[in-house]
């Protein structure tokens, strides 16, 4: 899975723990563990319109032992390189547990993302 947060936008990075939910509910968390998550910062080339730290995201990634890259599809920066340590870390991870997972747990009220406002930013993607 490939988690992505707009570094100029912190609604964006608020909604990363919604998608490690919905991964869970939906995906198995328990089964992808962090050997199969990347977490993508959208927009490095803006760096003059930054809201999210680089230490901030890098500090949730090593939390959940998610790999984690900043990128610009702008300017090319850092996307195959991202990619690729995803598929090298996938790869040599040991394959997921196939023992039945535990029922998803209803998402906690706080967690339930409020309705985005007119003209406001998705907040994010999640890519399988």
């Amino acid at each position: 899975y490939i988690i992505v947060y707009d570094i100029t936008d912190k609604g964006s990075f608020d909604n990363i723990e919604n998608w490690l939910l919905e991964i869970d509910r939906y995906g198995s968390y328990h089964h992808v563990q962090g050997e199969r998550l990347l977490l993508l910062g959208a927009k490095c080339d803006e760096e003059h319109r930054r809201v999210i730290s680089k230490e901030q995201a890098r500090s949730l990634a090593e939390e959940r032992n998610i790999l984690f890259y900043e990128v610009s599809a702008k300017d090319a920066l850092n996307v195959d390189e991202a990619i690729v340590a995803l598929a090298d870390r996938a790869y040599s991870a040991p394959p997921p547990s196939r023992h039945a997972p535990p029922p998803p747990q209803p998402a906690p009220a706080d967690a339930v993302a409020a309705p985005a406002a007119a003209g406001a930013k998705s907040g994010g993607c999640l890519l399988q």
